[in-house]
């Protein structure tokens, strides 16, 4: 959200994790745009969001489940004991409710 709003308001920008370059006589008007886009960002159910966004990319996916401990074993029991388990599907649990700011 923060490299399109700065594309919008024309400004050339780079980031890198959280921090952000345009050029110098740029900067303020960077601090603007970046404060805003946080805002709104941040406004909504983030996390929410990207919980939906996962259940849809994941639907049908199965994870294995291992029954069994390997720790300490041979290389033998350790072999027997990865094909020990099951195939669960994939689910996410729900998201905790949000706290209000204080």
């Amino acid at each position: 959200m923060s490299a399109i709003a700065c594309n919008k308001a024309g400004l050339t920008f780079a980031a890198v994790h959280d921090s952000f370059w345009t050029h110098a006589a740029d900067v303020d008007t960077m601090n603007v745009v970046l404060r805003e886009a946080f805002i709104k960002m941040h406004s909504g159910n983030l996390v929410e969001k990207l919980r939906e966004e996962f259940v849809e990319r994941y639907k049908g996916h199965y994870y294995f489940c291992s029954t069994t401990s390997a720790a300490d074993d041979d290389e033998s029991t350790v072999r027997k004991k990865r094909t020990a388990g099951q195939w669960k599907p994939l689910t996410f649990p729900p998201v905790p409710k949000k706290v209000p700011p204080i």
